[in-house]
């Protein structure tokens, strides 16, 4: 009786750590499911998504404008100033 007693439980140990084994082959494997998905988690985020792009055309339109004419004011201030010396 003493033998049946001990077979039983070493068979019940040996299925214990097989279960703990098996456990702790699917928590490896979620694991790196989850760190392998985790590049893809991140949005970049840049500037170009919070204009409007009418908008944004239109400033800028007008900035180049208006570094026009401040290159042409300046031009004009260097020959007026070439013309007073």
């Amino acid at each position: 009786m003493r033998s049946t007693g001990r077979l039983s439980e070493r068979s019940f140990s040996l299925v214990l750590w097989l279960v703990a084994l098996a456990f702790a082959g699917f928590l490896l494997g979620l694991g790196s499911l989850v760190v392998g998905d985790l590049p893809q988690v991140e949005n970049r985020y840049n500037i170009d998504g919070f204009l409007d792009r009418g908008q944004a055309d239109a400033t800028a339109a007008a900035l180049k404008q208006v570094r026009r004419e401040r290159a042409d004011n300046q031009q004009q201030a260097e020959r007026t100033q070439l013309a007073l010396d």
